[in-house]
């Protein structure tokens, strides 16, 4: 097991890409394998590997603070902590239709799920017990919880449209009951 999360960081880059990620330790509970497994990578054929680089602003650096300071506190509260999106190259995350400046694509952000703990259980935890840059409860499906180096604590609720794809950011965390009227006629998310 590669320990990065407890002191072996050496300065500088390791460009070779041919390390098992399942061995490569963020934190006292998770791997890399962990935020850089994708389905969408695999059936699209798209290498979604990150070179290791501990230097500030990498994306390997931005996942190991991410995987230190929001995601192992999260599994020492819950237990289990599902990443469902990681880490994406930009080919991924254009491939999947992410924001053009998608903090997925930095390292900076992950979308998970906590068995047996509502989403919207998870997102209250995290804004009343973490220091973050952006908590989005996702259609009330998953959480997206992202760092900065200068966090906005920006909190937000994701709705569908009524009788649209497109996604309605609401400030702060809703539940699905306390929607206003015109956007509980269809805030369920279509496959």
């Amino acid at each position: 097991m590669i320990d990065v999360a407890y002191g072996n960081r050496r300065p500088g880059v390791s460009s070779a890409l041919n390390f098992d990620p399942a061995t490569v330790r963020l934190a006292q509970n998770f791997t890399l394998l962990e935020f850089i497994r994708s389905g969408a990578a695999s059936r699209h054929q798209i290498d979604n590997r990150i070179p290791i680089d501990c230097r500030p602003g990498q994306p390997f650096r931005n996942l190991l603070t991410l995987a230190e300071t929001v995601l192992q506190p999260l599994r020492d509260e819950f237990g289990t902590v599902i990443i469902t999106s990681g880490y994406r190259c930009k080919a991924l995350n254009l491939m999947i239709g992410g924001a053009v400046n998608s903090q997925h694509q930095f390292g900076q952000a992950a979308d998970i799920q906590v068995p047996g703990v509502s989403p919207y259980g998870v997102a209250t935890w995290i804004e009343a017990n973490l220091t973050f840059d952006q908590l989005i409860l996702e259609f009330q499906e998953w959480v997206h919880v992202s760092i900065a180096a200068t966090p906005r604590l920006e909190v937000l609720t994701a709705f569908r449209a009524a009788a649209s794809r497109k996604a309605i950011y609401t400030p702060s965390l809703h539940l699905a009951d306390s929607l206003p009227l015109e956007l509980k006629v269809n805030h369920e998310p279509t496959s």
